[in-house]
């Protein structure tokens, strides 16, 4: 079997794009998807429709849990900081184990915005309660198996 999550979320400013991510990364089960299983992580910037610009989110990441190292990622979004490999698949206090139970304790996560130059959107700029179309994701939240 094999994780089938899709989350996707339009929006029309980097604060609520900000906002999204935060609560995304507070789930600790997120954080599993990331480290452990390799789920991807974009910020796209889509003008006119279209997508104009996409960024890999990982490198900007940091990971933080009490009692263990701060956890980053590369440039090919590889984990730095912990060899979740070198864990015991049934044992249940690994961090992996514990991410997947949402068993983590305290935990944050940074995001090093400064670090990319996201471009302005164009007008015209959608918004909640615009008309949908039938090829394109609503405004907000969408979730979908994949």
């Amino acid at each position: 079997g094999g994780c089938r999550k899709g989350t996707s979320y339009v929006r029309s400013t980097l604060n609520e794009i900000k906002q999204d991510l935060a609560d995304e990364m507070s789930e600790p089960f997120n954080l599993y998807l990331l480290c452990v299983y390799g789920a991807d992580l974009e910020l796209v910037v889509h003008q006119h429709g279209t997508p104009h610009e996409s960024f890999d989110l990982h490198p900007l990441l940091t990971v933080s849990i009490e009692g263990v190292p701060d956890i980053t990622f590369s440039e090919e979004a590889e984990v730095i900081g912990y060899d979740f490999e070198e864990e015991d698949e049934d044992d249940e206090n690994s961090l992996a184990s514990r991410m997947f139970r949402g068993k983590l304790g305290a935990f944050s996560v940074k995001v090093a915005w400064e670090k990319i130059d996201v471009p302005a959107l164009e007008e015209p700029i959608v918004s909640i309660g615009a008309p949908e179309a039938e090829d394109r994701l609503p405004y907000g939240f969408s979730d979908a198996e994949l």
